[in-house]
This record gives structure tokens, C-alpha cells and sequence, in this order.
């Protein structure tokens, strides 16, 4: 199969030259320039979730704004065959006259005739007067009041089908990331102008224009990301503000508390701030304590998440915990027994004086 042109003009560019013209594209609202761009983009670096938001926002501006695509082409049908003519003066049309049909009269096959006995004739007593007039004059009044019943009938079960309806669109709007209150061009517009403001690391920007959304999906999950780079951007500072940046790390685990990643480094944090601070007994226990609480939290999700099991170690050996070690130790041995962590939980079961 040979590459179409566009193909292979995308393939002269290297990765950041698309990513600038795609998000370029976004800005100018040109969804048939951005998502090819993108597309190109996510195919080259799939792991980059912020490519593959950008195409996502690139597909639902197209959809949203049908106006500003292209329109697909014409499609021409091949025109039809005319009727075929017929000479009706050559056609013979051969007519059967009444009396060219012996009809015959009807006789009764012994072989088909019915052998059960006739059935007697049973005499069905009818209505007395009385009881017609009588009949006839409750009549309307039951109409009337069957009337009404099936009509308040009806009423209640359109009422109950549209809020049905009404709720099922609610839920559904939320769960694709989509606002019930804003039209969808608004929504994508305020979605396109915050992953600008994150890109350029300007997160204050961002964050302020997603918060005037209200709390769907696609908003959370921005919002996460975007609180999860401005902590790590306080990390890098020198010296590195640890408590701002678990300020941002817990804006991100409240818009995603799914996400065992961001609870991860949460946990991480506490322990290294910790650290920094063992001269302060108080301070130095008081965040042992909430980093141990954190790497808790994500084994409630994932029991078997390796990264929390070995933090939560570490966390025991600080609080002099022996228990927590052991059990820690064991269950990364259990999960990930051949691996460099079950090797290393191993040594370690060993020089505490246990075996696995």
C-alpha cells in the first residue's frame, strides 16, 4: 500500500514541528489541520497523554462544529434504465367466459367427511330488558371515569419517562465529559485554552479557566494533570518546596483519587519531607504517619501495587515498625518472586531474621 501525500509530508516533519502546528491548529479552531497532526503526533509518542488529549480535543471540536469541516463529496448515482416498451397490440390476452368453467356442484368426499356426531344445538339465554336499560344508562359514566384513569395513567408514565430520560442524559454527559449547562463549542474552547496555558506553564491560567466549568470528567482529569506538574515543578526548585508541592498533589488525588500514580507521589512526598525535617521529632512523626497513611490508601485500591508495598516498607523501617516491614516485605515476595523487588524484599526478610 503506498503513503498517501499528506503521509508523507507529516513524515518530513520531526515531533516537535507537528506538536507546534497541531497545537497551532487548536488554537485556530482548524479541527481538519489539527487532527491529522495529532494523530501523526500520538502514533509517534502514544505515551504522551498530553498528545493524546490535544487529538481528543481535535475530534470533538470537528464534531461540534460541522460547519468549519469538509464537506465529503458528492456521490453520483448511475442514471436508471428506462422501462422497457411493450406493444400491447401484439400481446394476445386469452379471456375464460363463465360458461367455459365446469364448476360443478359440491359433493362431499366419503373420505373427508367427518365421522364425530353433530354437536346440539345449545339455546343461550338474552339479556332482559330491564337489565339493558339498565346497562345503558350506567354506560357513559364508565366511560367518562375509564377515560380519566387511562389518561392520568398516561400522564404519569410520560412524566416518569422523560425524567428518565433527563437523568440518563445528565449521567451520560458527565461520564463522557461533557457539560448539560454550556453548549459543546464553549466546553471545548475553555478545554483547548487551559491545555495552552499548561503547555506554556502557566498553570495558575489553566487551572482558572477549568474551574469555571462545572465538575465533569474531561475537566477533572485536566485539572489533575495540570495540579500534578505544578507539584513536581515546586520538587525542582532549589531548595525544593515540599509543602507547596503536596498542595498540588492533593488537589490532583481529590480531582482523580483513582489515579494510584498521583497518590504515590503524595505518599512519596511526605516520607522525603520527613526526612528532610528528622531534627523535629514532632514534625518528623507527624509526616512519617501521613505518608504511611497515603501508601495505605492505594493498597485499598490495588493490593498488589509494588511501588506502595516498598514505600510502606520504608515507611516501617523509619517507625521502627517490624511488623509493617515483615508483612510488606512478604507480600512483594508473594506478587513479584523473581523480579529485582522480591529479590530485594527477600535480602531484606533475610537480614531481619526471617525467612519468606
Amino acid at each position: 500500500m503506498r503513503p498517501t501525500p499528506e503521509y508523507q509530508e507529516l513524515s518530513r516533519l520531526n515531533l516537535d514541528e507537528i506538536v507546534y502546528q497541531g497545537r497551532k491548529a487548536l488554537e485556530d479552531e482548524d479541527w481538519d489541520q489539527a487532527t491529522p497532526l495529532l494523530r501523526e503526533a500520538v502514533r509517534r509518542a502514544p505515551f504522551r497523554q498530553d498528545f493524546r488529549d490535544m487529538l481528543a480535543l481535535a475530534i470533538e471540536g470537528s464534531i461540534a462544529n460541522p460547519e468549519n469541516t469538509r464537506s465529503p463529496l458528492p456521490i453520483t448515482e448511475p442514471p436508471m434504465a428506462p422501462p422497457e416498451k411493450v406493444d400491447l397490440q401484439t400481446e394476445k390476452t386469452t379471456m375464460l367466459s363463465p360458461d367455459a368453467l365446469d364448476l360443478g356442484e359440491p359433493v362431499e368426499s366419503p373420505q373427508f367427511r367427518s365421522r364425530r356426531p353433530a354437536s346440539p344445538t345449545v339455546a343461550v339465554p338474552l339479556p332482559r330488558a330491564k337489565d339493558m336499560r339498565r346497562r345503558h344508562r350506567r354506560g357513559p359514566a364508565s366511560a367518562i371515569l375509564l377515560g380519566l384513569t387511562v389518561g392520568l395513567v398516561m400522564i404519569l408514565i410520560a412524566g416518569g419517562v422523560g425524567w428518565f430520560i433527563l437523568e440518563q442524559q445528565s449521567r451520560s454527559s458527565s461520564r463522557e465529559g461533557t457539560s448539560p449547562g454550556l453548549p459543546p463549542s464553549d466546553v471545548q474552547s475553555i478545554l483547548i485554552q487551559a491545555n495552552v496555558y499548561q503547555q506554556k506553564g502557566e498553570y495558575s491560567k489553566a487551572i482558572e479557566r477549568l474551574l469555571s466549568l462545572p465538575p465533569i470528567a474531561r475537566r477533572n482529569r485536566m485539572l489533575a494533570s495540570i495540579y500534578m506538574d505544578h507539584g513536581d515543578n515546586y520538587l525542582m526548585q532549589k531548595p525544593p518546596l515540599f509543602k507547596r508541592a503536596i498542595e498540588a498533589y492533593q488537589e490532583a488525588v481529590k480531582h482523580q483519587p483513582e489515579n494510584t500514580d498521583y497518590v504515590n507521589a503524595l505518599g512519596q512526598t511526605f516520607f522525603t519531607l520527613a526526612l528532610t525535617v528528622n531534627d523535629d521529632k514532632d514534625s518528623y512523626a507527624r509526616y512519617l504517619q501521613q505518608a504511611r497513611e497515603t501508601f495505605e490508601t492505594v493498597l485499598e485500591q490495588d493490593p498488589e501495587n509494588l511501588k506502595a508495598l516498598s514505600n510502606l516498607a520504608k515507611v516501617g523501617t523509619h517507625q521502627r515498625d517490624q511488623e509493617l516491614q515483615v508483612n510488606s516485605y512478604r507480600t512483594i515476595v508473594e506478587i513479584d518472586p523473581d523480579g529485582d523487588l522480591g529479590r530485594d524484599a527477600r535480602r531484606n526478610l533475610e537480614s531481619l531474621g526471617f525467612k519468606y
